[in-house]
């Protein structure tokens, strides 16, 4: 009976460890050999070319501030991204998007599997059977509808929500500094979904609260929150700074706080016990036949009697069981949303508790059961194998068919659902792939050095996809613009790309001038889509399009038909000649007492022009100035070097970046160099390339430039691109990057760069064209004050002067303190550590 006891433990050791993986290739047997990308639904944000992915990695790092879709604050949510976005960047370039995508889902079950085996053996006891709960956790319906329709930081959350919550409580039973340690580097990966932080917070709470003394959770719960903040002020410095902000766009907003969701999600008490309850959408519970159905609700059903049967004998249970159990029934309260029963009872919770605000999608709510409910089977296995020892395999087999039939809604279809799902048009994954004029436009965006921005039309990026060859009839998120180097303008949260569109709607007004008004937005390219239509905008009502794919077409070609760069069957990529540069200046400063569109469709407008309230306008002390011109260099999405050439008076000078306060000018004292000491052998180390040629200067224009003394820095041995001269302003990538700290007073004090600060009464700062950054740059007393006596200024033969100045956004600095702060507390923690644990040998 021994041999054979050992026997079934060892088969059983192996089909514990294997059965994610078999689970897993059953799950995806239909897809596995398909040459698709898969995703592209709700938030989806893995982009279908590899070299995307790149950029993912260098925009976390300049995430305080996201240049698509004109600019805006990240408020530091998206900078806690940084970390798991160097890895999911990596991954995904040398995979490859199709090879990435499978293998992300892959490793967050392995994961998920592994660490919920971890934390039951803790609060459990050490068992393989842990293994069946860990199977319940990692094939989740709820991780099933999340990858269908939310976004892989949820995935990743979820996933490494048990190994923080183990290291966490293990640190707090155990006094274990290693486990802390542990516990702030699996945070890095939790905090991604602040929704799943705060819930698991709420678990822990809750769990430290019945489990550990007051005293200790008070005095070790001191030195987790310090260290915890310490680590992660990376992003939290930037919510800090940004808080209100924040408050005003999220928490206050009532948009963001509409009860619309709660009220109409159907995540009732059946649903949310069995895990499939997702917002009104349910997907997992949609996905089987009727046949598999019946045995899926059995399943559900067996588990209910295990609960009984285990209650019951209330005599024979620890007060973890109860504790469980009583946690999962309070927090039913808050994940059924307004269902009954106390329907009303969880409105008035999400319109009196802030954090609620941060869950007006409820679907992250199912969070809770998802993580709680395999934790009490993994209980109520520990506890009926305890009390009937004989049948101790019988049960263990018993409860790993309950979760296999638990868990049918993957393996079942073989393709997550996808066939099924969109059979019954609900929402489903997309299998797809992109159409060659749509990639080319991409990789031309990509490989272009001219800063630009680029529209693709219709601008919403979350468009309805018309079936062809490359994708089928679905809705989703189109994930390649969040990406781009050159970034892009969407409807979504742009009040003034909407006109893009609606110019384009069979209802179009004629009398704007759409021309005038895109040269607003530093557009160069344009590419036009026939294999989307618009979703949630003016142009589709009611269900019915209001978008003739056949008419945008002749109408963009009557504008822009001459300048047709290529055309493909999906699409043609137009070149927009009136570029207006993103950083430029200009002798048409107007009084904007109307709405842009009518601005730009007066007779007396003119592209390039600078329009500012009436108020504005009276406030401003320009522009009596000869016309500079403008040399700059953007070195990251957060700072730009520029330098202004021969320049008299106070001007206007123009980003054309959405409006913030946190955008600083600064004047430095780099003395600017003199054509002389530019390279000698310019012909032979300047080619101009293939992928530029529209937008960069040629050799002679070039040397028309250095002799004029607009270019004034070039690399010896390989000058990098200049652009033509587009509204006076020339892109010089030669001008050096500095160092990321020169705008630091405190490194300014230390090293004596003397960089400064331009205050308001220097450069004053406005709204222009209803988005962007106007800084009124006086001249004269800029550099006939202090600043000329310190080399700030440079005056020329003809009098006028010249100087140089960076544009930063201030978020980024904040972001860089955070990270120094961040590295350092957690080198300190360590350090404590090794220092505490050498003396206790």
């Amino acid at each position: 009976m021994n041999l054979i006891n050992g026997k079934f433990e060892i088969l059983k050791r192996f089909v514990f460890i294997f059965t994610p993986v078999l689970v897993y290739f059953l799950s995806i047997r239909n897809i596995l050999f398909q040459n698709k990308c898969i995703g592209r639904n709700w938030d989806w944000s893995f982009p279908c070319i590899d070299f995307l992915y790149t950029n993912l990695r260098i925009q976390s790092f300049y995430a305080s501030w996201i240049e698509a879709n004109l600019g805006f604050d990240s408020s530091g949510l998206l900078i806690s991204h940084l970390i798991p976005n160097q890895f999911i960047g990596i991954l995904g370039s040398v995979l490859g998007p199709i090879h990435f995508e499978l293998f992300f889902i892959f490793l967050c079950i392995l994961i998920g599997y592994f660490s919920f085996k971890k934390l039951m053996d803790y609060l459990v006891s050490k068992s393989d059977t842990n293994f069946i709960g860990s199977l319940l956790f990692c094939f989740s319906p709820f991780l099933f509808n999340d990858i269908i329709g939310g976004s892989w930081p949820m995935w990743l959350s979820y996933v490494t929500g048990p190994l923080y919550l183990y290291y966490t409580i293990l640190f707090f039973k155990e006094k274990s500094f290693v486990s802390l340690i542990k516990s702030l580097i699996v945070s890095i990966f939790v905090l991604i979904s602040i929704q799943h932080f705060v819930l698991i917070n709420l678990i822990l709470v809750f769990y430290l609260f019945f489990f550990v003394s007051i005293k200790r959770i008070f005095l070790l719960g001191i030195v987790f929150a310090v260290s915890l903040i310490t680590i992660h002020f990376y992003w939290i410095g930037n919510l800090v700074y940004s808080f209100f902000d924040f408050h005003k766009h999220t928490i206050s907003n009532e948009g963001f706080t509409s009860n619309i969701q709660i009220i109409n999600a159907t995540q009732n008490i059946f649903s949310v016990f069995n895990l499939s309850g997702y917002l009104d959408r349910n997907m997992y519970y949609y996905v089987f036949a009727n046949w598999i159905l019946i045995f899926f609700i059995a399943s559900i059903f067996l588990f209910c009697i295990s609960v009984i049967i285990i209650l019951l004998n209330r005599n024979q249970l620890d007060k973890r069981y109860y504790f469980w159990t009583s946690l999962i029934l309070g927090l039913f309260l808050i994940a059924k949303c307004a269902n009954p029963p106390f329907g009303k009872f969880t409105l008035w919770l999400y319109d009196n508790f802030v954090l609620m605000k941060a869950f007006r999608s409820p679907q992250h709510l199912m969070f809770l059961p998802a993580f709680i409910l395999p934790i009490i089977l993994s209980f109520n296995i520990r506890f009926l194998t305890n009390q009937y020892p004989k049948n101790k395999n019988i049960i263990t087999i018993l409860f790993f068919l309950i979760v296999f039939l638990w868990i049918s809604g993957w393996w079942y279809t073989g393709d997550l659902g996808h066939s099924v799902l969109m059979k019954q048009k609900k929402d489903h994954i997309d299998l797809y792939g992109l159409s060659p004029g749509f990639t080319k436009a991409i990789k031309k965006n990509q490989v272009n050095s001219l800063y630009h921005r680029i529209l693709f039309l219709p601008s919403v990026k979350s468009p309805y996809y018309l079936p062809n060859e490359y994708q089928n009839h679905s809705q989703g998120e189109i994930a390649e613009y969040l990406y781009l180097k050159n970034p892009t303008l969407t409807i979504e949260s742009n009040p003034f790309v909407s006109s893009l569109d609606e110019f384009f709607c069979s209802k179009s007004k004629s009398h704007f001038n759409y021309t005038n008004y895109i040269s607003l937005f530093n557009l160069r390219y344009i590419y036009f889509r026939k294999d989307i239509v618009p979703a949630h905008t003016s142009c589709y009502t009611n269900g019915d399009w209001d978008w003739d794919i056949v008419k945008a077409g002749r109408k963009i070609d009557e504008l822009y038909g001459s300048d047709n760069i290529f055309r493909e069957e999906y699409g043609s990529f137009y070149l927009y000649k009136d570029f207006v540069p993103l950083i430029h200046t200009s002798n048409n400063l107007l009084i904007n007492n109307t709405t842009l569109e009518e601005m730009v469709s007066l007779p007396t407008y003119k592209i390039g022009s600078i329009m500012v309230s009436e108020n504005d306008y009276k406030n401003i002390k320009c522009c009596d100035y000869s016309s500079p011109i403008i040399e700059y260099k953007k070195i990251n999405p957060t700072k730009y070097r520029v330098r202004i050439h021969g320049v008299r008076g106070a001007f206007p000078l123009l980003l054309s970046e959405k409006f913030s306060p946190k955008w600083k000018i600064y004047i430095t004292n780099n003395l600017l160099l003199k054509k002389e000491d530019l390279p000698s052998n310019v012909h032979g180390t300047y080619k101009v390339e293939e992928n530029n040629i529209e937008n960069q200067a040629s050799q002679e224009e070039l040397f028309d430039f250095i002799n004029n003394g607009w270019i004034t820095t070039l690399n010896n041995s390989d000058i990098q691109f200049v652009s033509k001269k587009f509204h006076n302003t020339v892109q010089n990538d030669n001008l050096l990057n500095g160092i990321f700290y020169e705008t630091f007073e405190i490194m300014n004090n230390i090293f004596g760069s003397n960089i400064k600060l331009l205050e308001q009464e220097k450069a004053q700062h406005y709204i222009a064209n209803d988005y962007a950054n106007l800084w009124i740059l006086d001249t004269e007393n800029l550099c006939s004050s202090n600043f000329s006596k310190n080399g700030f200024c440079v005056k020329n033969a003809d009098g006028s002067y010249s100087y140089e100045l960076i544009i930063e956004y201030y978020g980024q600095k904040i972001f860089y303190i955070g990270l120094l702060i961040g590295i350092i507390g957690f080198l300190g923690i360590v350090i404590v550590y090794s220092i505490l644990w050498i003396r206790r040998k």
